[in-house]
């Protein structure tokens, strides 16, 4: 029965204020959905801009983040050169950088390879490590951790950085020694990410870290220490290439040539597998084991070695005979284009290093020299040239009351959580080849001045010669993360004049193929 004056008896009141309150329900579970999907997307887009701008605070595990306004920026002899620290982190050493490719072909021809091995355009990515000793039972310990950093810029001059771990923390390692004794020293964790481009499939990384634990046994059996390689950007994640978790590197068929008669099975030290150098050529992977000999293996999807190619030049490495040379960052294809003393072919650009010990005792001290390399870009993979040494940047100790390299202010300390002296340490761990004016926008781009640890003051840059930069980032000291950028005429320049690419010295050894 209704009422006059619009008024409606308390049944209806009751029934009409059940039905408005249920559609203000019904209208605020839509306001709080549709307030949870804008703020799910709006975290996806500050998730997208950190990846390729950097962004400040701390990541969620602790490692920090946001703008280095203190880099400091060394220009080198050469008009378009500098040499800057990269603010990655405390204590980060041993970068590796590479740009990632905004977009890729999975062409299997060389020339395509070659078009695509210059970077133009991404998000650079940086690979690096912290290390410090502890002393545990009978064992020295070295604890290792990898990071992997984004920034927009070469510098890094504004970067995110976060914990690299594949494994995500299942990974049980084994240990050194053995049963009756424990290792004088051990090592735990990753070792000296490096990163490279694989155009037309992504961005990965090959790394150092003892064997898995796989057997009753906790105790590793050669070799001890090896290399793994892991994907770190898929642009196709269905590729047979798309490799989530890290699969070791293996020398394969090859095992008994490259180990016979070593090893502690012979009564010698332990096998460690390091410096692997990786390089792409007509879409299929290489990896570089050893530079003198020269010895280059073809890597299967699992990692496992199924050809080797085996060349030795003596009289091109004859100044370092007497040297244990070893390998260093992933080898880089320079287009023929760029390549006036090769004929305008394509060639492998790579590094190579050694290091002469003095002293003894608590006084004894390492220092590293580093040369670049040219080979081929067609299989054996000869080794045709040799530069000068490299100019890397080091916190050498004073000496004598005489500064050398850079150092902190306080006290001339030189070296972090390590029980060693590493001033004169240095080690490249990366190499990439990227469009020209990178040292310009190190030098000139606002990420240059006085930060602790030396530098010198940005210099006015000179026109750009043209053609592409070489990236070389580097660690220094085992504090230090580096870069050095150059133009890669400037590098060339740094070949002995008149026999910069001769392949006619280089002796074939053995060469296979995949079938």
């Amino acid at each position: 029965m209704g009422y006059a004056n619009g008024y409606a008896s308390p049944r209806a009141a009751a029934a009409a204020g059940a039905c408005a309150a249920a559609a203000a329900a019904a209208r605020r579970r839509r306001l709080v959905a549709w307030a949870g999907a804008a703020l799910a997307a709006l975290a996806g887009v500050l998730a997208f801009l950190l990846l390729v701008f950097g962004g400040g605070g701390v990541d969620d595990d602790g490692s920090s983040s946001g703008s280095s306004a203190s880099t400091s920026s060394t220009p080198l002899n050469g008009p378009h050169q500098a040499d800057v620290r990269l603010e990655l982190g405390p204590y980060f050493f041993n970068p590796s950088v590479v740009l990632t490719p905004a977009g890729g072909s999975g062409s299997k021809s060389a020339s395509s390879s070659a078009a695509s091995a210059v970077g133009r355009s991404g998000v650079y990515l940086a690979t690096a490590r912290t290390a410090h000793m502890k002393r545990v039972g009978k064992t020295n310990w070295w604890y290792n951790e990898a990071y992997l950093c984004t920034s927009a810029r070469p510098d890094f001059a504004a970067v995110s950085c976060r914990k690299f771990d594949p494994w995500h923390g299942r990974f049980r390692e084994c240990l050194w020694g053995n049963a009756r004794k424990a290792a004088e020293v051990d090592t735990t964790g990753l070792e000296d990410a490096k990163l490279f481009v694989w155009p037309g499939k992504g961005v990965y990384a090959v790394f150092g870290r003892k064997p898995e634990a796989l057997g009753a046994s906790p105790y590793c059996v050669d070799p001890v220490f090896v290399q793994f390689l892991v994907q770190v950007v898929a642009e196709d994640p269905t590729d047979a290439w798309s490799i989530k978790r890290p699969r070791e590197l293996k020398a394969g068929a090859y095992s008994r040539q490259l180990y016979g008669g070593k090893g502690t099975a012979a009564g010698q030290e332990p096998i460690k597998e390091k410096n692997w150098m990786p390089f792409v050529h007509r879409d299929r992977l290489f990896m570089t084991h050893s530079v003198h000999p020269h010895r280059v293996f073809e890597v299967n999807s699992s990692g496992v070695a199924v050809a080797q190619h085996l060349t030795r030049n003596d009289a091109l490495f004859a100044p370092y005979a007497r040297e244990d040379v070893h390998g260093g960052p992933p080898v880089v294809l320079v287009p023929g284009k760029h390549s006036p003393d090769t004929g305008h072919q394509d060639y492998y650009l790579g590094v190579f290093h050694f290091f002469q010990t003095f002293g003894e005792g608590s006084g004894k001290v390492k220092v590293y020299h580093h040369y670049a390399y040219k080979t081929e870009a067609k299989a054996p993979f000869r080794v045709c040239a040799v530069s000068r040494e490299l100019a890397l940047v080091t916190r050498q100790k004073k000496q004598g009351g005489a500064g050398g390299g850079e150092e902190e202010a306080a006290g001339g300390w030189t070296h972090q959580r390590i029980w060693k002296d590493t001033s004169q340490t240095a080690y490249v761990a990366g190499l990439a080849l990227v469009e020209g004016g990178a040292a310009g926008m190190m030098v000139d781009g606002g990420g240059g001045g006085s930060g602790g640890g030396g530098g010198s003051k940005p210099k006015k840059q000179h026109h750009h010669p043209g053609g592409p930069d070489v990236l070389l980032s580097y660690g220094s000291s085992d504090i230090d993360a580096r870069l050095l950028a150059l133009p890669l005429k400037e590098l060339d320049a740094m070949f002995a004049p008149g026999s910069k690419f001769d392949c006619s010295g280089a002796q074939v050894i053995e060469t296979t193929t995949s079938g």
